[in-house]
């Protein structure tokens, strides 16, 4: 089963990767490598993108990057005013709460590579904007999660101004060798191997008034969206949902009841659909469960008990029994490999 189809998006996003590579003294040839892409393509403004072509982009620019923080560094050169109409409808938003909810359901208009959920109450005053990669290639894994939370860093300060701040950051990754170029991009602490990546601030800034709101304009742009949305999700498998919403959250949406229900279906009507493509609730769920195991097998120091704990296996045998199932490997094989 395929769970992302080929779809195209905007070039906007690769044309900014081009400039920021152009500007480190970099090849842009080596950048595009394999993407069957040029800079004059590019440059056109026409050029639809592939899910494909972008994922050889960050993988090739992850190489380049080398011990560079350049998955930070490139999303906090990206800005509202790279998003068309979804930008200028987060800009125009009445509220930070607003903005981030609209982010929220519109992304895939914006060549989505993670999933988002916000909690306005998750602790001591402040509320947590959780992130979960949704490329699933290990080797980029960093790379995207940066810069998309250097992207988010960008957007927020575009809507706020320029003295908002985060209090912290947690990722799941592993301390990089230039862990102090993060703290000093992002203006705050970060913590690494953590259970989730996420961005936390005072939650008492989501009803503040954003600078620039215009609530008719807001309307009628998220109208326009509305609209894009539509063409968007018709097109898209219901397996596809199903998948994006376990990986949105995993506790929240552990079953086939509570998944049918976020997609405002009956469990039996989701059930049928599935099978309709071709697969089923239970082999998305171990889809996902497999990919997350994957990634913090590749990404974290985390040990298997804690692995197991976290994707809700009654033990550390039963999780390592399972591993092997999805993947032919061992725990310890396949850390061996990633680790060669």
């Amino acid at each position: 089963m395929t769970m992302f189809e080929a779809k195209l998006h905007s070039a906007q996003k690769l044309r900014k990767l081009v400039g920021f590579v152009a500007a480190n003294g970099e090849s842009i040839t080596q950048l595009l490598h394999g993407t069957g892409l040029d800079q004059h393509m590019l440059d056109r403004g026409d050029e639809p993108i592939t899910r494909a072509q972008h994922i050889q982009t960050y993988r090739n620019a992850n190489r380049m990057a080398g011990e560079r923080p350049w998955g930070l560094q490139l999303g906090r050169l990206l800005g509202l005013t790279d998003y068309g109409f979804y930008g200028y409808a987060l800009i125009c938003s009445p509220t930070l709460r607003k903005a981030l909810d609209f982010s929220i359901k519109y992304h895939k208009l914006a060549t989505p590579t993670v999933i988002m959920n916000l909690y306005p109450e998750a602790e001591d005053g402040l509320c947590e904007l959780r992130v979960e990669d949704t490329l699933h290639e290990p080797e980029i894994y960093r790379f995207n999660i940066e810069m998309q939370i250097g992207l988010i860093f960008s957007l927020i300060r575009d809507a706020m101004g320029q003295n908002f701040l985060f209090d912290k950051v947690t990722v799941r990754f592993n301390k990089p060798l230039y862990f102090g170029a993060l703290e000093q991009i992002m203006e705050c602490p970060v913590s690494c191997s953590s259970e989730f990546n996420a961005l936390y601030f005072d939650a008492d800034l989501l009803d503040r008034p954003l600078r620039r709101a215009n609530l008719a304009t807001w309307e009628a742009t998220r109208a326009v969206c509305d609209e894009l949305l539509a063409g968007v999700t018709t097109n898209t498998p219901i397996a596809q949902s199903v998948y994006e919403t376990l990986i949105r959250d995993r506790h929240q949406f552990s079953t086939a009841e509570g998944v049918a229900a976020a997609l405002n279906m009956s469990e039996r009507t989701m059930r049928r659909r599935l099978g309709e493509e071709g697969t089923s609730f239970r082999e998305i769920r171990g889809e996902v469960l497999s990919k997350l195991a994957v990634g913090f097998l590749s990404t974290t120091e985390m040990t298997a008990e804690e692995i197991a704990e976290r994707l809700g296996f009654s033990d550390a045998s039963n999780f390592c029994k399972t591993f092997k199932k999805w993947t032919g490997k061992r725990v310890s094989e396949f850390r061996e490999t990633v680790a060669n």
